[in-house]
């Protein structure tokens, strides 16, 4: 149980794994109203696709692609065979997509997947030497950040749940300065680089501090803590370089998989039913409460919604499919107003523009020039849509140029996260953390003008932890 496994042997074997389950269920199940027989052949030309962007990631260490792989194959390709078994998506239903429609979708995926593969890859000026130095940092700054994660894990509860009067200013305080998510990746960065040098107690509290947060925010209602702390781990281990696992870590990952889906089932739950408190009563009343709808319930119903939601394939296929419809809603101009609204006068609304993620599924129903009043106030229901990368940029600039700026996107990106940088380890550790969670962001992108605020939030953070930290260049 001790041997060690890469994560590129482990994306090759679940490669196969699908390809063996996706032509099993298609012969069991059949064509349905979303998939075909061509859905089957396009889906084995992805897989296959896979397979070299997989040998091409490891022969030249790149984790830009294997952040890339694993979107496609858990977002993507296994869409394709839940797609077929459970015949149930929200967003192709409401996007009225047909299986010729959804093939015409994932044909331009293909062919924007070869391109963002290529423009990822690294070229002479892409390859610098690393720096393999390794300085020891003091247990000071340690309990600087632990102190630092528990301040950002109180505001984001304070913001979570509305608390009244400085609700707004705690809002923005928790997104721009103090984001737990994005302190949380640095603070993984950190402890993972100074490990060795750490003490116990300082160890347990970060742990302490994990799992507290996946608890309160699941209780709360938010339904991918979990796994997004999962790719967390994921993209700080690919900047490391540790780019395998021992067996027994890998077995005790695939454990946690069946907890993630009961995580989220519980968190939809508490949505639904409007918890926005995590006293212990009403925690124990919505525990009974899952537990009695989850008990009557077989597999299909309790996964289907869960594959739903991380179905990419669903979102791209709705904005390549709906394009002519859904370009009258997020364009250019909204997306500025949006940005003015959301990142530059935050606090207060020149345009009243809500997030484009937040337009998406309310346009079907509501006609006319986006509002926060229509869009996720009146009748008190949020709901945030992916747009995912390839949807997005074939809405925006339409098939010829989106494929332009897929590639454009993917330079930048490999330019940026190969860089010579002349600074303290961990500052580079950091910045590369940023690149690939940024990058994983824009791949399922919930909008340019989210995926902006995003940036700005980063950077800010960036500095205030390496400040409070006491790390120089």
């Amino acid at each position: 149980m001790n041997r060690k496994i890469t994560f590129y042997t482990i994306f090759a074997w679940i490669n196969i794994l699908l390809f063996v389950l996706m032509l099993l269920v298609y012969n069991s199940n059949g064509s349905n109203r979303f998939i075909n027989q061509n859905t089957v052949l396009l889906n084995t030309v992805l897989i296959a696709i896979s397979y070299f962007v997989n040998k091409d990631a490891s022969r030249q260490s790149n984790p830009l692609m294997a952040v890339l792989l694993f979107v496609m194959i858990f977002h993507f390709e296994l869409r394709v065979i839940t797609l077929n078994y459970f015949e149930y998506s929200f967003i192709l239903d409401r996007a009225t997509v047909s299986p010729n429609q959804l093939n015409s979708a994932l044909l331009y995926i293909i062919i924007a997947y070869v391109i963002l593969w290529l423009s990822l890859r690294r070229t002479k000026k892409d390859t610098v030497r690393e720096d393999s130095s390794h300085v020891v940092l003091t247990k000071r700054q340690t309990k600087r950040i632990l102190v630092l994660l528990y301040v950002c894990l109180l505001l984001s509860t304070a913001a979570s749940l509305g608390v009244p009067g400085i609700a707004q200013a705690i809002g923005i305080l928790s997104t721009f300065f103090f984001n737990l998510e994005y302190m949380m990746l640095f603070a993984l960065c950190y402890f993972i680089y100074n490990w060795k040098n750490e003490g116990l107690n300082n160890k347990l509290l970060f742990i302490a501090f994990v799992l507290l947060d996946i608890v309160i925010f699941t209780v709360i209602g938010k339904r991918g803590q979990i796994y997004t702390f999962a790719i967390m781990l994921f993209i700080v281990l690919l900047v490391f370089n540790y780019n395998s696992l021992k067996i027994k870590y890998l077995v005790f990952a695939s454990c946690l998989a069946p907890l993630m889906v009961l995580i989220f089932s519980y968190a939809t739950l508490t949505r639904q039913y409007g918890m926005r408190s995590i006293e212990v009563s009403d925690a124990k009343e919505m525990i009974q409460i899952w537990g009695e709808e989850m008990g009557g319930q077989d597999t299909k119903i309790v996964l289907a919604p869960v594959f739903d939601r991380i179905g990419f394939l669903d979102f791209s296929t709705e904005m390549i499919k709906n394009r002519d419809y859904l370009s009258k809603y997020l364009n250019t101009e909204n997306y500025l107003k949006s940005v003015v609204d959301n990142l530059l006068t935050p606090g207060f609304n020149l345009f009243d523009m809500p997030k484009m993620s937040n337009v998406i599924d309310k346009c079907y129903e509501y006609k006319g020039t986006p509002n926060t009043k229509y869009y996720h106030l009146e009748d008190g229901y949020y709901q945030s849509d992916c747009l995912t990368l390839f949807g997005e940029a074939f809405l925006l600039f339409g098939p010829i140029l989106a494929l332009v700026f897929v590639f454009i996107i993917g330079r930048l990106f490999s330019r940026f996260y190969f860089k010579k940088r002349f600074t303290h380890p961990i500052n580079i550790i950091w910045i590369k953390a940023c690149s690939l969670f940024l990058f994983y962001i824009l791949l399922y992108s919930f909008g340019l003008d989210w995926f902006l605020i995003s940036l700005v939030s980063f950077t800010i953070n960036y500095f205030i932890f390496k400040r409070i930290v006491g790390i120089k260049n």
